[in-house]
């Protein structure tokens, strides 16, 4: 009850104040301020396009704080939108804050919108321990990069090559680019107003809580590429010029993910280019620079792990597929339909067994691969689950929420790939035999 009264105050008293302050908030280039006046609908926010507001450099949205005397001002999502009198910006507000100017307590309320809910901001002091760091660069997810590597280096066992410093290198400069991808891909989701705290998912959230500031983010990202680039480097003189390729390959992947002026993410290319560099990037570099060459069969094995991957991050977007298309956010499941989206899901969890298969008709060393297929009882269920039968986003992206998505896919990437390991080593023992 209290927070629909404090929420109805706040928003009678944007409606009185009929102008507000607005300007462009997490790390601007181009920053600005504007007073203009403003029309209450609902819960959005309604202003004429402000004179210092370039239509040049405007994204689709755009976070923008904003504040209308004293007592109110909030963090919001503002987009461009045609209408009746012309091009105007709706401001969709998803923080605010309301000071209590009836005494002198100086009592400020603030208010999030979680999962379009309404409720009073839990605050949380700023971070910076191992903890906090670990969450930032979603140290949960780094099985998706170490699997990969260590696969393409056990490959190379099979074919009686192995350098453990060789092997350190390409694991450590991997997985540190794997975190830098992740902070960039918070950093930029953040300054392009795609993570809010209304978001389905907004990664860490150690951005939308306000934990930590932007540039901190940013400048931990370029540390992990400087290490990257540091092992990358070492390899180079160990092995020879062509590692570049796959060094240069994997930071600039990660940078162009969300960042630059076509990133992959925001053009709905970015599930596909996730499993491309957490697939036969990592898995073909880490073979490579253990064999100085690319075997037939490790560019198989290494599709056949980038589809997993690629079907993580597919039905993290189809988990999210309904936000997304209400908040004008693409990815490729919104481009393609509820239909296609869910068909090209279940081909990204069925292929990989086709690969696999392959390998194995490739070379017969490759025998215990068959294992992997221990996990067909689990993809079966997940496909099960998310159903056949016609379906519009906002069922499809509610069964992938009640399956868990795209947690269950990233346990079924890591038991297929720790089988993967478990017949690398059986394929060595009868090889030596």
């Amino acid at each position: 009850m209290e927070i629909q009264v404090t929420l109805s105050r706040i928003y009678a008293l944007l409606g009185e104040s009929q102008k507000i302050a607005v300007s462009p908030s997490g790390s601007s280039r181009n920053p600005w301020t504007a007073i203009v006046s403003c029309t209450v609908q609902g819960e959005e926010i309604k202003i004429p396009l402000p004179q210092a507001f370039s239509l040049n450099t405007a994204k689709k949205r755009i976070r923008l704080s904003f504040a209308a005397g004293p007592e109110i001002c909030g963090d919001a999502i503002g987009k461009i939108e045609d209408g009746t009198q012309g091009l105007h910006m709706v401001i969709m507000p998803y923080r605010l804050r309301l000071m209590d100017a009836a005494n002198d307590s100086g009592k400020i309320s603030v208010l999030e919108r979680r999962r379009n809910a309404w409720g009073f901001k839990q605050t949380a002091p700023a971070q910076t321990g191992v903890k906090f760091w670990l969450r930032a660069l979603r140290a949960v997810s780094f099985p998706l990069s170490f699997f990969p590597i260590t696969i393409g280096a056990v490959l190379a066992v099979i074919d009686n090559r192995f350098d453990w410093p060789v092997f350190v290198l390409a694991l450590v400069g991997g997985m540190a680019a794997h975190g830098a991808t992740n902070l960039l891909s918070d950093y930029f989701d953040f300054v392009n107003g795609v993570d809010t705290t209304n978001a389905l998912s907004s990664h860490t959230g150690v951005l939308v809580d306000e934990l930590i500031g932007p540039d901190r983010i940013l400048i931990a990202a370029m540390s992990c590429f400087l290490i990257t680039a540091f092992c990358g480097g070492m390899l180079v003189a160990i092995v020879g010029w062509p590692v570049l390729m796959f060094g240069l390959a994997g930071i600039a992947g990660g940078f162009l993910y969300t960042g630059g002026p076509f990133a992959w993410k925001y053009v709905g290319l970015g599930e596909l280019s996730t499993g491309f560099l957490m697939g036969p990037l990592m898995v073909l570099g880490s073979y490579y620079v253990q064999m100085h060459a690319i075997s037939p069969a490790s560019i198989v094995i290494s599709i056949a792990i980038g589809l997993l991957v690629s079907a993580v991050s597919w039905g993290n977007n189809i988990r999210d597929s309904f936000f997304d298309r209400q908040a004008g956010i693409i990815t490729l499941p919104v481009k393609l339909g509820p239909q296609r989206a869910l068909l090209f899901f279940q081909c990204l969890l069925a292929l990989p067994y086709a690969f696999v298969t392959t390998a194995i008709l490739i070379d017969r060393h490759f025998l215990p691969f068959i294992l992997v297929f221990l996990t067909a009882p689990q993809t079966i269920k997940i496909l099960l689950k998310m159903g056949t039968a016609r379906q519009a986003f906002e069922s499809l992206s509610k069964r992938a929420t009640d399956q868990i998505l795209p947690l269950q896919v990233i346990r079924l990437h890591l038991r297929f790939c720790a089988l993967m390991l478990v017949g690398c080593v059986i394929a060595k023992v009868l090889a030596a035999q």
